[in-house]
């Protein structure tokens, strides 16, 4: 093999031994420093404030950043304080009508069996007793298999989630210890911003610096660009549908419309996990006039979210839609629901690392 072809072999194990082993040293190190890396970012976004104070009202940095976190923690609390006081209120109101609720749809389902579905199960009875035993026989295979298999994916899904809940409980009280550590830790980089910055400029080469402060510039200007903009997208979703539950006269609105807020999130499936479910069940029951005021104001929701997703979300990843979906699948795969949320995020940055040409350098570094 020509001494060029295993220069460039060379290189091209190094990059990929070094992105896998960047790869298994954050897998198993995670775990043990996501709050520093929750702390960091906390530290990117408040730093500009920190520096306006300190630099205009001449106040010391450590007085700057108290200043800034205290507003910052205030509003926040007021703000979650706020919600969860209106999601407990709501949800104790639907925690009561729901029994009231089954029992209207255990009712409508049961007219509509007798009315609707067994006419018709008569008749496909009648047909299929003219078919072959053959033909029976396979009829009979092919929807027992349909029901084993719907039966096995059902027990599946709820064993998962039985197994699931005892982790989410046991979350709860480590998050309070988690969140002192991302104060505390978030206070120390704020304070220390400038002499952080000094002893990494120490360590890491200037050539490197200057390759890796663009990536860096870009990646942070996404991420940020793309949180503002699913917060507007997010926040609008909320006010539309707390304005049309509210022109429709539904009970607790606020709540209803905060929980489909936190369904919007998720991408593809959004508010219509609360909706659908929802038309469904008053259109069985024959609420047809609220049936149709929730799904024109479903529809109302989707469309104005299709039309202005693409022009606020687009200018911050630039990824082609059928890739998006891709990689939302692939991250649901690997890590579940939680792959929806964080696939996004980490798309953003993967188009962030595209748009400053580090794979182009790469490759040149490769072919030497």
């Amino acid at each position: 093999m020509p001494k060029r072809s295993l220069m460039i072999l060379a290189r091209l194990s190094l990059i990929v031994i070094t992105i896998i082993l960047f790869y298994y040293t954050i897998q198993y190190t995670f775990n043990y420093i996501y709050p520093f890396l929750i702390a960091c970012l906390f530290t990117i976004m408040i730093n500009p404030s920190v520096h306006l104070l300190e630099s205009k009202l001449k106040l010391p940095r450590s007085i700057a950043t108290i200043s800034v976190m205290g507003v910052v923690g205030v509003t926040s609390f007021s703000f979650f304080a706020f919600i969860i006081m209106e999601l407990i209120q709501g949800t104790t109101y639907l925690a009561e009508m729901i029994p009231k609720h089954i029992h209207t749809f255990t009712n409508s389902i049961e007219h509509l069996i007798q009315t609707v579905i067994l006419p018709v199960y008569h008749n496909i009875i009648s047909i299929f007793h003219t078919l072959s035993p053959s033909q029976q026989l396979t009829i009979q295979e092919n929807l027992q298999e349909l029901l084993s298999q719907s039966a096995a994916m059902g027990g599946e899904f709820l064993q998962n989630l039985l197994m699931g809940l005892p982790s989410m409980i046991s979350i709860v009280p480590n998050s309070f210890a988690v969140i002192i550590f991302i104060l505390l830790a978030t206070f120390f980089m704020t304070n220390d911003w400038e002499n952080i910055k000094h002893m990494i400029s120490r360590f890491i080469p200037e050539v490197f610096f200057k390759e890796i402060h663009p990536i860096f510039t870009k990646l942070k200007q996404s991420l940020i660009g793309y949180m503002k903009a699913q917060l507007f997208l997010v926040t609008l979703s909320t006010i539309t549908i707390i304005i049309g539950l509210l022109i429709l006269q539904v009970d607790h609105a606020i709540t209803i419309a905060l929980l489909a807020g936190i369904a919007d999130i998720l991408p593809f499936i959004g508010t219509g996990i609360i909706f659908i479910p929802w038309i469904i069940y008053l259109f069985i029951t024959a609420n047809h006039s609220l049936s149709i005021g929730i799904t024109i104001l479903y529809m109302f929701v989707v469309i104005q979210r299709q039309i202005l997703e693409p022009k606020v979300v687009s200018n911050h990843i630039g990824l082609n839609p059928l890739i998006a979906l891709i990689g939302l699948f692939v991250g649901y795969q690997l890590w579940g629901i939680g792959g929806l949320i964080l696939t996004p995020i980490l798309l953003v940055m993967i188009s962030a690392v595209y748009q400053t040409g580090i794979l182009n350098t790469l490759w040149q570094f490769i072919k030497g």
